[in-house]
């Protein structure tokens, strides 16, 4: 499995026929529900297997550790202990 950041913009990001360039049925997540979101909504992790797909070339590709690593941080994840 491979993961990627991606700006939660992107989901609405047309094409010239107005066609949604955010392809799902190319990654794991079914749909924008079942997205992760960061803390603050602007960013979302999209994963896939095999080829990269074409929305998705040019973002840095996470492997499983590295994904969890981003995952544990302020960003991703809120630490309401004191």
């Amino acid at each position: 499995m491979k993961y990627v950041i991606v700006e939660t913009k992107e989901l609405d990001r047309v094409d010239e026929n107005d066609n949604l360039i955010f392809d799902f049925s190319l990654i794991r997540q079914d749909n924008k529900n079942t997205c992760r979101y960061s803390i603050n909504g602007n960013d979302f992790i999209a994963s896939y297997e095999g080829e990269v797909p074409v929305f998705l070339e040019g973002y840095k590709t996470y492997n499983r550790s590295e994904i969890k690593e981003e995952l544990d941080s302020f960003y991703w994840t809120k630490n309401d202990t004191l």
